[in-house]
C-alpha cells in the first residue's frame, strides 16, 4: 500500500483474516493488488484470485482508501477461457464494481531478475537439453515485459491519477526462438 505521505509500506498477514486486512490498509492512500495464483491446476486459484480480491476491496472501501490498482493479465484482453484468465476477469469486475476509477493493468508475461518460472524455465531447458522445440513465428510471439517496467507503470499511474484499463507489453514482439537466442 501507499500511505498519504507517499511512503510505500508492506504488511505481512493472512488474507483470510478480515481484521488483518482492515489494519493493513488503514491509513493508506492506494492499494496495489498483485497477488495471484497463476497455476490453472491449483485448487486455491479461485479462492485466492477472486474471493481474496473481494475481501481486499471490501477492506479498502471500509477504510476509505482512495485509489486501487489491480494487476491483471494480458490474457483478459483476448478473453482467453483458461481458469486463470477467467478468475482475473472476475476479479477485475469486483474491483471496478467498488472502484469504477481503478487502474487495471494487464501486463504480458512478466520477467525479472529473480524470475524462476516461465522464461527462466525456458532458459534452463535451453541450457540443459541439446534440442528444444520452439514454435514457429507464425504461431506464437510474445512481448514479455520487465517487472521493473510494470512497477514504473504502477508508480506513474498513481502519480498521474490514471484510471482505466491498460495492456502492458514489452517493446517488441519476440518468437520463442528469438527469446531462446537472447
Amino acid at each position: 500500500s501507499v500511505n498519504v505521505t507517499g511512503v510505500r509500506e508492506s504488511r505481512v498477514g493472512n488474507l483470510k483474516d478480515d481484521e488483518f486486512l482492515r489494519k493493513a490498509v488503514r491509513g493508506s492512500y492506494a492499494i496495489v493488488h498483485a497477488a495471484a495464483i497463476t497455476n490453472t491446476l491449483d485448487p486455491m486459484l479461485e479462492e485466492i484470485n477472486i474471493k481474496y480480491t473481494e475481501k481486499l476491496v471490501q477492506a479498502a472501501k471500509c477504510c476509505k482508501i482512495r485509489r486501487f490498482v489491480y494487476i491483471s493479465t494480458e490474457n483478459a484482453t483476448h478473453h482467453c477461457k483458461d481458469p486463470y484468465t477467467k478468475s482475473k476477469i472476475k476479479a477485475e469486475h469486483i474491483v471496478l464494481a467498488s472502484y469504477p476509477e481503478a487502474l487495471i493493468l494487464r501486463p504480458a508475461l512478466i520477467f525479472g531478475k529473480r524470475d524462476t518460472r516461465t522464461l527462466a524455465s525456458f532458459a534452463r531447458a535451453i541450457r540443459s537439453f541439446p534440442i528444444v522445440p520452439v514454435f514457429s513465428k507464425r504461431h506464437c510471439t510474445l512481448q514479455p515485459i520487465y517487472a521493473e517496467d510494470v512497477a514504473k507503470f504502477v508508480h506513474q499511474g498513481l502519480k498521474l491519477n490514471k484510471k482505466g484499463t491498460y495492456t502492458l507489453v514489452g517493446t517488441e514482439p519476440k518468437t520463442f526462438a528469438e527469446i531462446g537466442r537472447i
